[in-house]
């Protein structure tokens, strides 16, 4: 009798043991999740006033940058023309004008542009000013290399230009009328003789001596003959 009381008071024991070991178990795991969660709660806190105190706000996307091909290849400017198939000044920055002014560009762009199309000392002169803007680069351009002929060198250009070798009827007509603006440009009074001036200009000037010739019969025979219906029939 007495072996069994000691055998059930050892099991007694030892299921008392048993619940207070899982007691402090439990104890345990809920004191560990308690913690847990005051350290999410506090890191939390922490987030919102970070973004609080930097006014923080997604960040935007970057603008996407637009580049608009031109209709046609425009030439690049080095300076005042020192060969015959070097752009005009101001027709350069007249038709660079008018490109800008059709393409959706900002500022940053189209100074952009323009630089990229200004070499050799115009490209360093535009460059030394530092311009802000397109319009004041291409200011730039017209004040330093634009044309400052005087009227004597302007009727100089105009009547000893001659049809250049390798270049077509068409091409001489084209920069006989660019030297006549600006001849007219210092001499209103030619402005209602261009038909004629022009006339007379292109064909001394025309290389092929037979087809000189033939203008000249052509132009008796029809004054009312234009400069643009020279270079039609005369391709």
């Amino acid at each position: 009798m007495d072996d069994l009381e000691e055998q059930l008071e050892v099991l007694r024991l030892q299921l008392e043991q048993s619940m207070a070991q899982t007691t402090e178990a439990h104890q345990e795991k809920a004191a560990a999740e308690s913690e847990w969660q005051a350290q999410k709660l506090h890191l939390e806190q922490e987030l919102a006033r970070s973004h609080q105190s930097s006014n923080w706000e997604p960040a935007a996307a970057a603008p996407q940058r637009i580049y608009v091909q031109c209709e046609r290849r425009m030439p690049k400017l080095g300076g005042r023309p020192q060969k015959p198939e070097d752009p005009d000044v101001d027709d350069w920055t007249s038709d660079m004008e008018n490109h800008l002014q059709a393409s959706p560009l900002s500022d940053r762009e189209g100074l952009d542009f323009v630089m990229d199309h200004l070499t050799g000392p115009a490209g360093q002169e535009v460059r030394f000013r530092e311009p802000r803007t397109a319009m004041e680069a291409l200011q730039i351009v017209r004040r330093v290399f634009g044309d400052v002929d005087t009227m004597g060198a302007a009727q100089e250009a105009f009547y000893t230009r001659i049809q250049q070798p390798g270049k077509t009827l068409l091409d001489y007509s084209l920069a006989l009328v660019k030297l006549f603006s600006k001849l007219s440009k210092r001499q209103p009074s030619l402005s209602p003789l261009r038909n004629e001036t022009l006339k007379g200009r292109f064909t001394s000037g025309v290389r092929d001596v037979s087809l000189q010739r033939e203008m000249r019969r052509l132009e008796f025979d029809d004054s009312r003959m234009s400069v643009d219906s020279i270079n039609y029939n005369t391709k």
